[in-house]
């Protein structure tokens, strides 16, 4: 268990308006000091069936036959009863949550383990390592938190050696969470930290500088917040990123330069968005990027040298969206693209030259309203293997495109 990301998590994973006052802090302790009991009976118990795993084993199977309507032993003249009871009320209860979890069904309201706030398994692991007497809120200077955007509502003491612990840490997980915004300087100190999951937060926008300091991190998940641009520097600092992936936000467009400094990203992901346009320069910066999904947007049209520098792509999914032309040169510089997926768009036309630069396509998906191909449209295409037309209607003059292409490229696999 990695105790410096459970306690990062706690620190700054649920938020209130104020920073807690007196009561607040003592009903905080309180619930702590429940916590730490009830960890502390779980863990004699725990120690009791383990030391008799024959029958706990036993019981859980005959358990499950029970419910079948089947004979059980439960091993009974093999065991001592009141350990007996103390291991099924254990394996039942789920340990003894049943006494501070609503949600357990042998659950009773008991003053005695009684929780001033919602009962939390994380808070329940972490107790063993709050001291109560120790115990304040901290503010820590608004560098690594601040309570206007994280809030706090349980917090543990930063000791120095959780301080000096933070240099190291590797991962930090805080998706579904009340996160609505970053401010630059937020992850200062994370210098180690290669994975960063903030997926399902409500994040409306990313200030320039916000990622400073994260110079090897490798994987950044802001999916299903409500970011609605992508400004220019946006994320700066992480030169050691290959994943991104803001899928399922409400990001309208991409401003030009917002993705400098990510010259080792991979994979992007925007998929279900509310882009409309791609401009040129959109993708700048990116000429290490081999997977692009920017399916299920609302893109209208493609500027051309909208995927300039994109040297290094392999697979660009552009499916579902409302493109409804495609200008020469709109894919110019994309010589490494395996795959392209147009499905679901509304494009009526193939003009002459429309892929120009896609010399090492393979697949090729074409959207089911197409219902003119002009001659020489997949002139250059020289390695496509597969072209998947959707039952497009095509007219007669179309149809003759095709059957060129064919005599051209032999193998090819044409599908209607």
């Amino acid at each position: 268990m990695n105790i410096n990301k459970l306690l990062l998590s706690t620190i700054i994973m649920q938020s209130i308006v104020a920073a807690p006052d007196k009561v607040m802090l003592d009903m905080m302790k309180e619930d702590i000091e429940v916590y730490q009991k009830i960890r502390e009976e779980n863990d004699k118990d725990r120690e009791i069936v383990s030391g008799n795993r024959e029958f706990a084993i036993s019981f859980m199977f005959d358990l499950k036959a029970k419910s079948k309507g089947k004979e059980v032993s439960y091993l009974k003249d093999n065991i001592d009863k009141d350990i007996m009871n103390i291991i099924v009320s254990f394996l039942i209860g789920n340990g003894f949550f049943y006494r501070i979890d609503p949600s357990n069904p042998y659950y009773v309201e008991n003053e005695d383990y009684k929780l001033s706030y919602p009962f939390d398994s994380l808070k329940y692991c972490l107790a063993k390592y709050i001291d109560v007497n120790n115990f304040e809120y901290v503010d820590h200077d608004g560098i690594s938190m601040r309570k206007g955007y994280f809030g706090m509502k349980y917090i543990s003491m930063h000791d120095d050696k959780m301080k000096r612990g933070m240099s190291s840490l590797t991962e930090l997980s805080l998706p579904d969470n009340q996160i609505t915004s970053l401010e630059p300087g937020v992850f200062a100190g994370l210098s180690s930290l290669i994975d960063l999951e903030l997926s399902r937060n409500k994040i409306t926008s990313l200030e320039q500088g916000v990622f400073a300091g994260l110079s090897s991190l490798i994987d950044l998940e802001l999916s299903r917040n409500k970011i609605t641009s992508l400004e220019q520097g946006a994320f700066e600092g992480l030169s050691s990123l290959t994943e991104l992936y803001l899928l399922g936000n409400q990001t309208t467009e991409i401003k030009p330069g917002a993705f400098v400094g990510l010259s080792g990203l991979t994979e992007l992901s925007l998929y279900r968005n509310k882009i409309t346009l791609l401009e040129q320069g959109a993708f700048a910066g990116l000429s290490s990027l081999t997977k692009l999904d920017i399916s299920e947007n609302q893109i209208a049209s493609l500027e051309p040298g909208a995927f300039a520098g994109l040297s290094s792509l392999i697979k660009l999914d552009l499916s579902d969206n409302q493109i409804a032309s495609l200008e020469p040169g709109v894919f110019e510089g994309l010589s490494s693209l395996i795959k392209l997926d147009l499905s679901w768009n509304q494009i009526t036309s193939i003009e002459k030259g429309a892929f120009e630069g896609l010399s090492s396509l393979t697949k090729f998906d074409l959207p089911s309203s197409i219902t003119e191909i002009k001659p020489r449209a997949f002139e250059g295409l020289s390695d496509l293997k597969i072209l998947n037309l959707n039952s497009n209607a095509l007219d007669e003059k179309s149809k003759d495109c095709l059957e060129e292409l064919k005599k051209m490229l032999p193998n090819i696999e044409i599908s209607s």
